[in-house]
């Protein structure tokens, strides 16, 4: 037995002092002067795409991409619990103390910001997380989608938030027609008790085109709201248009437009800027969603955007399906 509690004490240390680079040779590369881990055969995780390799998966939602490249011994993966040890390069490392856990898409934080990439890894070596920009993370969950090719989120065009012990609705997707208004309590499912925000947000994330999320209000009773791909949240932006294409800055300049496109069909480019609804002046993502959320409550969509190209400004009708 004493050789096993050799081995161990060893594997302690290394993860101690950010040995685990060592430990597990070739299970730790740097691509474009990224971190990037092995999580299975022949697979690296990383926050970076990476110029030398190929992409097998990408999650822009949560900002992952895995890729192929050799490697011989990948990382374990764990759970992140008990004594966490932050990683971030070869021999640095620190205590990790983890301010909360990722849920859907909300990414875990650490309880210190850090510019640093890195990983959480357990005291016996095992990668219990990746760590990106501002000291977000994501865990073994997260990275087991990845593996299975799963980069798939569902949506059902409300975003809520915890108040107390009640479970708020504060936005909703005028497009999305759900007949829920902006202020509506949670107040469980159809058949369950009371949810936990974290067992809602997870709920909708894992549900896929043709099902429904069905929800008790305090008022209005049983909904059943349809499911369907998110395509906003998480280190994107969220403003509800992003299902027609555009993604944007936080000043809202549209920093990526999806080829074919509603948005690109009617012209608009990356660079341009949305400045106003319908009169109404937005200059953040949490505008444009209480603005939008307006229109939902009155069972209307807006008529008129107004947007900004190179000092000079026009107007677009609303986007259609």
């Amino acid at each position: 037995m004493r050789p096993l509690w050799l081995l161990f004490a060893l594997v302690s240390l290394l993860a101690a002092d950010g040995g685990c680079f060592r430990f597990f040779k070739g299970s730790y590369l740097l691509t474009d002067g990224h971190p990037a881990y092995a999580v299975a055969d022949g697979r690296f995780v990383a926050f970076y795409k990476p110029s030398n390799h190929p992409v097998l998966t990408h999650d822009p939602l949560i900002g992952l991409y895995l890729f192929k490249a050799p490697t011989r011994r990948p990382f374990l993966l764990s759970r992140a619990e008990g004594k966490l040890t932050y990683c971030y390069g070869r021999g640095e490392s620190e205590a990790a103390k983890l301010r909360s856990y990722p849920v859907a898409l909300r990414p875990g934080r650490l309880a210190n910001e850090t510019k640093r990439e890195g990983a959480l890894f357990t005291s016996c070596c095992r990668l219990a997380g990746v760590v990106g920009p501002g000291g977000i993370w994501w865990g073994r969950s997260t990275i087991r989608r990845l593996l299975a090719g799963d980069t798939r989120h569902g949506d059902i065009g409300l975003r809520f938030e915890q108040k107390g012990k009640k479970i708020v609705v504060t936005a909703v997707d005028p497009f999305a027609h759900s007949g829920v208004w902006p202020g509506d309590r949670v107040t469980g499912g159809a058949k369950e008790g009371r949810l936990s925000l974290k067992g809602l947000l997870e709920q909708i994330d894992g549900c896929r085109e043709g099902e429904s999320v069905s929800l008790r209000f305090k008022k209005g009773g049983v909904k059943a709201l349809r499911c369907f791909e998110r395509f906003g949240g998480g280190v994107v932006s969220d403003t509800f248009l992003e299902r027609f294409g555009i993604y944007f800055d936080p000043s809202l300049k549209i920093v990526r437009i999806v080829p074919g496109s509603p948005a690109q069909k009617r012209g608009l480019k990356a660079g341009d800027r949305l400045l106003m609804i319908d009169g109404k002046k937005c200059g953040s993502w949490g505008d444009v969603r209480e603005i939008l959320s307006g229109y939902a409550k009155r069972g209307e969509l807006p008529k008129r955007f107004l947007w900004e190209r190179n000092d000079f400004q026009f107007f677009l009708r609303p986007f259609s399906l």
